[in-house]
């Protein structure tokens, strides 16, 4: 049978309150193994509620167990709350500080709120209010004897009356302050050697931090990794950022170096990109660039842009444009409009904005090149240069009208009429 026991049915009330200016309101000490010191049952709110203005609400301290040991099939298994210290501390000298275990809800759940009325658990958001009517009623007790007490309709039993008037902290909870946002901490770890928070689950997020204005998990160190990620897994990556707003501009990942001196990403090994890459600075290379396309061109305003598709001979035309070929031995032949055939640009100067005006022209390199073989058959290995055909090459039979209007060299032979041919682009 328990010594002290303490009931009400009344709405808002304690069933037992204990208040103590130097010591513990409640102290509850089990000596039967693996009992608690002290237990509290609740089928709809909290088992136990501890609340504190200057320290801690709720502490446990164990030298082989848990300090504190939380358990909810279906809710949070500690929640702990504090405006200016920790909601949630525990202290062990050879196992967990804090456990919390759920089974179907967080094990443990630290919040830290402001710009927010403080509203206290239910059964004691009107404590203090309740205690300046007790005072009179723990009178009434005294005189008529607990027999008379009725837990339906009046509160239970308190230890000691509270004085008329309230004190400033009393007046702190009848009348709770707005705090402002983003002060708080929600969950805070500490170790010395150790880790400070750590998660583990067989198939869930280990930790997982959520921020709807804020960061969601962050990390920092004074002189080693602010964030350390190892997977053994043999497709998924040790990291992975996603940005999943279709219409943002940020970054799914970020990294800056501060100063003159490192990189602000390293990588040990390949990287592999499947979009595009701007570089505002200069790259350098120890080794090979290898590029899978065929030739190196570069953008050019084109006079005749509809006309002018991938294989067009071009030549210099008014201004900065270039223009369709259509004179025989033209030295003002400048290149072929690249991207003809399976070949395509490895490299692309000048490159400026979606202008559909420019066009890349191969300047070097193999490039698919329109050709027509009625002024005479193609070989493989003949000089080309411009015909009268507009946008075409043939074969440069005269050597003395070729110099200075020769396109390439032919790679594969025409006997006959017009076709695309491979080209190896060389002017002279």
């Amino acid at each position: 049978m328990a010594n002290v026991i303490g009931t009400t049915n009344a709405p808002d009330t304690a069933g037992v309150l204990g208040k103590s200016a130097k010591s513990a309101g409640v102290k509850g000490i089990a000596e039967a193994p693996g009992q608690p010191g002290t237990a509290g049952v609740n089928p709809a709110g909290p088992g136990v509620y501890g609340e504190s203005d200057m320290a801690n609400g709720v502490m446990g301290k164990s030298r082989e167990g848990c300090g504190v040991f939380a358990e909810s099939v279906k809710s949070t298994g500690a929640y702990a709350r504090s405006y200016e210290g920790f909601g949630l501390h525990g202290e062990s000298t050879k196992n967990s500080g804090v456990v919390g275990v759920s089974r179907a809800w967080f094990g443990v759940y630290g919040e830290s709120k402001d710009e927010e009325p403080i509203e206290f658990w239910k059964p004691f958001a009107e404590l203090d209010k309740e205690l300046h009517r007790v005072g009179h009623l723990l009178e009434d007790v005294a005189a008529t004897g607990a027999e008379a007490f009725d837990p339906n309709t009046t509160a239970a039993y308190r230890l000691f009356p509270l004085p008329s008037q309230p004190t400033p902290q009393q007046e702190m909870t009848l009348h709770p302050p707005k705090r402002k946002r983003g002060i708080g901490i929600g969950v805070v770890g500490k170790s010395g050697t150790g880790r400070g928070v750590l998660g583990q689950s067989d198939s869930n997020t280990a930790v997982e931090g959520n921020s709807k204005s804020g960061i969601g998990v962050y990390g920092s160190s004074d002189s080693f990794e602010g964030m350390h990620a190892v997977t053994n897994s043999l497709r998924t990556a040790a990291i992975a950022a996603y940005n999943d707003n279709p219409f943002g501009t940020g970054a799914a990942i970020y990294a800056k170096k501060a100063g003159n001196m490192g990189v602000a990403g390293f990588f040990e090994g390949g990287v592999f990109v499947t979009g595009d890459v701007h570089v505002r600075g200069n790259i350098t290379a120890d080794r090979d660039i290898c590029c899978m396309g065929a030739d190196f061109a570069e953008d050019f305003n084109i006079a005749d842009p509809a006309q002018a598709e991938p294989g067009t001979v071009m030549v210099l035309g008014e201004g900065d444009h270039l223009e369709t070929s259509h004179a025989a031995y033209d030295t003002r032949v400048a290149g072929v409009i690249s991207g003809a055939g399976n070949y395509r640009p490895g490299i692309i100067l000048d490159k400026q904005s979606s202008d559909q005006s420019r066009k890349p022209v191969a300047l070097v390199g193999k490039v698919y090149c329109k050709a027509d073989a009625r002024y005479g058959p193609i070989a493989k290995g003949d000089l080309l240069t411009t015909s009268d055909t507009p946008g075409h090459a043939m074969k440069a039979a005269d050597p003395m009208r070729a110099f200075g209007a020769v396109i390439g060299k032919a790679l594969q032979g025409l006997g006959n009429g017009q076709g695309l041919i491979p080209v190896l682009v060389s002017l002279r």
